[in-house]
């Protein structure tokens, strides 16, 4: 199983990268840090679309690492299912595959 921590190293880096565009945040006072696991999905591809069982409400996760870099384009995917667009490509994203039906 794998542990996250927070690292000194760890902040740094994300300071040296956010600091440039939020320079503002260099006299922030620090409150906590945290660490956690990026959920993943199973296949390592996110979760992206709406939920078969509950009209109306649309999922985006499980998308690891990359998730941030990803970002706007989900963002696209879920605003053009909530105007009721639908690109067949993006089946392969649909939160159903997740599912296994029961005997």
């Amino acid at each position: 199983m794998s542990r996250a921590e927070a690292t000194w190293s760890g902040v740094q880096q994300i300071g040296e990268r956010v600091f440039p565009w939020f320079p503002a945040l260099r006299e922030a006072a620090w409150l906590n840090a945290w660490a956690g696991i990026r959920p993943v999905s199973g296949d390592e591809l996110p979760y992206i679309g709406p939920l078969t069982n509950l009209p109306g409400l649309w999922v985006a996760t499980g998308h690891g690492p990359i998730g941030v870099m990803l970002a706007p384009w989900t963002a696209h995917v879920i605003a053009s299912f909530a105007k009721g667009h639908h690109d067949p490509q993006w089946e392969q994203f649909s939160p159903a595959r997740a599912v296994t039906p029961r005997a």
